[in-house]
């Protein structure tokens, strides 16, 4: 298996002459932040103490590191370097120094304390759910506790520590013009030999770019957190003298490096001027969705797929997690959504392609689940298997998740939108010429009969699982699944090429009756046997693990979207929502999966709709770039003793007009009454240079650089 270490180079400088005499030689332990890739200069001596600097004498001893190493060399100048076997530990290295009094022998010792930084992901925790979110691919696992792998991070209701999801993964595989599978995927970064979790990846952070580094793995290992109270303020104050945006807009990554193959256009944003070049100071702002929202970027081309040992398909995604502020509508406070932009950076082209979401359902206790689907809602669930969840005993240091306890709840996953149809000039139909409902892709896609052609997108075309029970070796999810497995998995089929069947667990050797299907655990939710090929069941139509009766277990559920052609610079989008619901009446877990279906709705009709409940749009549109010559004009500019500005129609009412220099401080302001269009602006007194005009009103602001010529 292929290891792959992060490269951390530290230089140690001794800088200073200390001579303090009279005094005894102290040696204090010193602590390094560090980031890999970023060189560090630091000076371990300088709170120290000893009398003769000259003949003084330092030897460093190389102590422990956690899960990394740092080497150091030279004599008084000293080149360290820190290997990372990976992003997702806490790594720290410890060296001890001894001081030494050449003349008297005198010692004194003390440590170097390395750690890595890491930012740990952030959480998204708006509504009653509290979300934990990473830049790279396996979510709601909290950092904290990673190598542990049991606290949850996928918590609700918010404060209350029980958790209804373990872990949450994309996968995306296709074949290449010459029918080769690429695939990238992850479980528990184990990879095929069930090495120690969360130690093996496909996906790494950051965008698809020529040359990959140290450096960039820092900058791009990070997710970005705003809020739209956030982008409001900075809106409203950009502008203003002594204002300092806050780092998440500050560093918002709406433009990657061109010179490193990165894609100039990455995080959205307004261009508030114009000119292709995220710039807060210009009064350029990220866009989100939702009004608290989490970004960040992944792609599968970093290193080699030490997770499914699959071949790399230049593929970046971009993730934006959100949530609305809405505290008294239970759907909405109790739901988180995803959306994904796939893009394909390879100038090869796939078919046959799919994507998937391995989601592990942990319920409170994980060891007492079901799962199922709803296929007209583009939904798959767990829930409880016996109605009472009980607490998760037996953690590392005699910890303990709470459980549900009565009336536990159920969790969804929903395909909100998948990847669109093949564009055919058509707005696509639902329903046949007698107003039927039609046996195809319209039973849970969207875009079907609206009007609007070529818009249709997919909904969840399978559901598949582990099951714990399945009484076949090499039929299940094996803990050594390789890279073709998990694209048979994509397609609902068992590692032994047997397609999914319906009834019993789903294999003809383990009850099934058949015929082959889609989805697996449906209930009576395909009315039209939309996921048998429209064919009829050979046996009970209402499939569940309540009327299996199966043992409730562990279980790890995978939906699933495709087949779609994903061409050379294309881009894909997918949005998920991810539901909780709970009903605190009903006697068994039944009644929670109702309510659950019942959720689903209010989400899925205010998607569609683009509709909230409090009459807000579900996705704005942002802003269009305004660009100087079709608003805000100035001439001439460069000026020398004056120049004009011409406000555009939209500025109709009083407004502030301010001038800053580069360092923030205003050199001009004026008030212009409502309904100016023209002002003249003497520079006479202003010192050559490039100037920030800004023109501010109500919600009318624009801004421009002036620059003055002598």
């Amino acid at each position: 298996m292929k290891k792959h270490f992060l490269l951390l180079a530290i230089s140690f400088f001794i800088l200073s002459d200390f001579r303090m005499n009279g005094q005894t030689l102290i040696a204090v332990n010193d602590t390094f932040k560090i980031y890999p890739g970023v060189e560090l200069t630091v000076e371990p001596l300088l709170n120290d103490t000893f009398d003769n600097f000259e003949h003084k004498k330092i030897i460093y001893k190389y102590v422990a590191s956690q899960h990394g190493k740092v080497s150091l060399t030279g004599s008084f100048l000293f080149r360290a370097y820190f290997e990372a076997s990976s992003w997702v530990f806490p790594d720290t290295a410890i060296y001890e120094y001894s001081l030494i009094d050449t003349l008297t022998n005198d010692t004194a010792r003390a440590n170097l304390i390395f750690y890595k930084a890491y930012e740990p992901g952030k959480y998204l925790d708006l509504n009653n759910v509290s979300a934990i979110f990473h830049a790279f691919g396996r979510q709601f696992i909290p950092f904290q506790y990673i190598s542990m792998g049991e606290f949850p991070g996928f918590i609700v209701p918010k404060n209350s520590g029980r958790s209804t999801i373990f872990s949450a993964s994309p996968w995306i595989g296709g074949m290449d013009d010459n029918n080769v599978l690429h695939l990238a995927a992850e479980k528990y970064g184990q990879g095929p030999n069930a090495a120690q979790a969360h130690t093996k990846q496909d996906f790494y952070a950051g965008p698809v770019m020529d040359s990959y580094s140290g450096v960039q793995d820092t900058v791009w290992n990070y997710v970005w957190k705003l809020s739209a109270a956030d982008i409001v303020h900075h809106r409203n104050n950009w502008f203003k003298p002594g204002y300092q945006p806050i780092h998440d807009i500050r560093t918002w990554p709406g433009n990657g490096v061109d010179s490193l193959g990165q894609a100039h256009d990455l995080a959205p944003y307004v261009d508030h001027n114009g000119d292709s070049k995220y710039n807060c100071q210009d009064g350029d702002y990220p866009v989100i969705r939702g009004d608290e929202a989490i970004f960040f970027i992944l792609n599968d081309e970093r290193w080699f797929h030490s997770e499914t040992e699959g071949i790399p398909m230049r593929i970046e995604m971009h993730g934006m997690a959100y949530a609305f502020d809405l505290p008294d509508d239970s759907a909405f406070k109790n739901t988180i959504f995803l959306h994904y932009k796939l893009f394909n950076r390879y100038y090869k082209n796939y078919h046959a392609a799919y994507f998937g979401l391995f989601t592990d359902f942990d319920i409170g206790y994980a060891e007492d689940d079901y799962v199922g689907c709803d296929v007209e809602r583009s939904l798959f669930f767990g829930y409880n298997g016996d109605g009472f969840d009980q607490d998760h005993l037996n953690l590392p240091e005699d910890d303990t998740i709470p459980g549900y306890g009565a009336h536990p709840p159920a969790q969804g996953v929903v395909f909100l939108g998948g990847p669109r149809l093949e564009a055919d000039g058509l707005d696509n139909p639902s329903k046949d010429n007698q107003g039927n409902q039609l046996c195809d892709r319209s039973v849970n896609g969207i875009g079907f009969d609206d009007g609007i052609i070529d818009n249709e997108r997919m909904g969840m075309t399978g559901f598949f699982l582990k099951h714990p029970n399945l009484p076949l070796p090499g039929v299940g999810w094996e803990q050594n699944d390789y890279f073709t497995h998990y694209y048979q998995q994509l397609k609902q089929s068992w590692n032994d090429n047997t397609h999914l069947q319906y009834g019993g667990l789903g294999h003809p050797d383990a009850g099934s009756y058949g015929p082959s299907c889609n989805f697996i655990f449906p209930g009576e939710s395909d009315t039209l046997n939309w996921g048998l090929n429209c064919n009829l069941p050979n046996g009970p139509k209402n499939w569940t693990e309540v009327t299996l009766q199966t043992i409730p277990g562990d279980r790890r559920g995978l939906g699933t979207m495709g087949p779609f052609n994903f061409e050379s610079g294309e881009m894909e989008e997918i949005d998920l929502a991810f539901v909780f619901a709970r009903d605190y009446e009903g006697v068994d877990s039944s009644h929670s999966v109702n309510k659950l279906r019942q959720m689903v709705d209010i989400i899925r009709n205010a998607f569609i709709t683009n509709i909230l409940p409090d009459g807000r749009q579900f996705v704005s549109a942002p802003e269009p770039a305004t660009r100087q010559d079709q608003s805000l004009k100035i001439y001439p500019n460069p000026a020398n003793q004056m120049f004009t500005l011409v406000l555009p129609e939209t500025a109709n009412m009083a407004c502030q007009l301010q001038m800053t220099d580069d360092m923030g401080r205003v050199v001009y302001q004026k008030k212009l009454n409502k309904g100016t269009r023209e002002s003249q602006v003497e520079t006479t007194g202003m010192n050559p240079g490039v100037y920030v005009l800004t023109i501010h009103g109500g919600e009318f602001w624009q801004s421009s650089k002036v620059i003055i010529m002598r």
